[in-house]
């Protein structure tokens, strides 16, 4: 009858709420849940996946592209008057003939050889320190990493050899690599990548090769010698400042190219921050 069907309802509410808290609360939790867990649930997962009419989840988002280091050309950092001297230069008559007198098959060789025999290969299993340091300003340069020697000399002092037909090769001394700090070694490492950089090569090592003291064949006029050492060497003080601006690049602290320079003008290691 109607009036027993009310009577049970009214004893099952009072049962539910005679029941313990704890178990009111766990079949309210599971009434909460809104998918079923355990075989349920994947039995459920497998039915959605092959239903064509479920929609697919949205796919994730795609990673941001990541920025592309713009390629550095010798034409951002270039002096003024390293272009300037440079045209000066490729005027002086008589060049063709001085470089080729200088720059010839049996001196490269020469040069060669005296790095092997009296340097260090710098590599990733000899000095492997001095090796990243050599990759990483290349990579920031955009440029082949050059060979890189270090040569036993109380000088402090580093100059490249850009020989045709062969990789180009640095070499840094061993009192300037006792003055430097890492940071620093690097940028005068850079500071002669730039050179290679900007294409400063045979001039450079017409210019190294007067300072060693080689002498220019005979057959060259004097006062064409005359012109043209005068010439390269103005050249050089300009390339200079382009070659700085490399180290620049590479070190990315002003100070730090401040401090090379001050020491190799010389500032020693507790003068080189003032």
């Amino acid at each position: 009858s109607s009036s027993s069907s009310h009577s049970a309802a009214r004893d099952a509410r009072a049962v539910a709420r005679s029941a313990p808290p704890a178990r009111r609360r766990a079949r309210l939790a599971a009434l909460a849940r809104p998918f079923p867990v355990g075989e349920d649930a994947a039995s459920k997962s497998a039915s959605d996946a092959s239903d064509p009419t479920t929609p697919n989840p949205p796919a994730p988002p795609a990673p941001p592209a990541r920025a592309r280091r713009r390629r550095v050309r010798a034409r951002d950092f270039r002096h003024p008057l390293d272009q300037q001297n440079t045209q000066l230069l490729q005027t002086i008559p008589g060049l063709s003939q001085i470089t080729k007198s200088l720059v010839t098959p049996v001196a490269e060789q020469m040069l060669v050889l005296e790095q092997i025999s009296t340097s260090v290969l710098v590599g990733p299993k000899q000095l492997p320190h001095v090796h990243k340091l050599v990759l990483d300003a290349a990579a920031v340069l955009d440029i082949d990493p050059p060979q890189l020697y270090i040569r036993q000399s109380s000088q402090p002092n580093a100059y490249t050899l850009a020989i045709s037909g062969r990789e180009p090769v640095v070499v840094v001394h061993t009192a300037l690599v006792e003055l430097m700090t890492a940071a620093e070694l690097q940028a005068v490492i850079a500071h002669e990548m730039g050179h290679l950089k900007c294409d400063h090569g045979v001039w450079l090592t017409v210019a190294n090769l007067l300072t060693l003291g080689v002498e220019i064949a005979p057959l060259v006029p004097s006062f064409v010698v005359d012109n043209f050492r005068d010439g390269l060497m103005r050249w050089v003080r300009a390339a200079e400042l382009s070659c700085d601006r490399a180290a620049l690049l590479v070190a990315g602290d002003p100070r730090v190219v401040v401090s090379v320079l001050m020491k190799l003008s010389g500032g020693g290691p507790k003068l080189s921050g003032q």
